[in-house]
């Protein structure tokens, strides 16, 4: 059975925000590590850079079958730069409602398809965009329930 239903959601938009980019440079350094203790093994100055990501993958060291208490750090050292990213009061309203959408969607059922969306109520607090959204949607609202024939005594 398809039915018309409505939602109200709600989001929180900030007005400003901090974008993370990694820029392509890296340097690779390598460690040998006994516990807590490492020791450079190459590439030993650090990268000059400004902001880094450090992503660590660590190597165990075998002699045969056995794993020794040492092991092999490979450290990738990322540059990155951070970008602060400003938005207007409309354009953080169409992301809000563009982010409440698809937070409707992975709830709603295969099939269900929006019809509209209101903006109910719309307030800027603290450098946030606060929005209510009511949202009318088309879906499945039948539920199959198994039938069991009744037993006669």
């Amino acid at each position: 059975m398809i039915a018309r239903t409505w939602y109200e959601i709600h989001a929180t938009i900030p007005l400003k925000t901090t974008q993370e980019i990694l820029t392509g440079e890296q340097e690779t350094k390598y460690y040998m590590q006994l516990a807590d203790f490492r020791l450079p093994v190459w590439h030993f100055l650090n990268p000059d850079f400004e902001e880094i990501q450090v992503d660590n993958e660590k190597k165990p060291i075998y002699f045969f079958k056995w794993k020794l208490p040492i092991s092999i750090v490979e450290s990738v050292i990322n540059e990155k730069k951070s970008k602060q990213i400003s938005h207007t009061k409309k354009e953080a309203i169409q992301i809000g409602v563009e982010q409440a959408r698809r937070q409707l969607q992975m709830q709603l059922p295969k099939g269900a398809k929006i019809i509209s969306e209101k903006i109910l109520h719309d307030s800027v607090d603290h450098g946030k965009v606060k929005i209510a959204l009511y949202v009318t949607v088309e879906e499945n609202i039948a539920q199959a329930e198994a039938i069991h024939p009744k037993k006669e005594e």
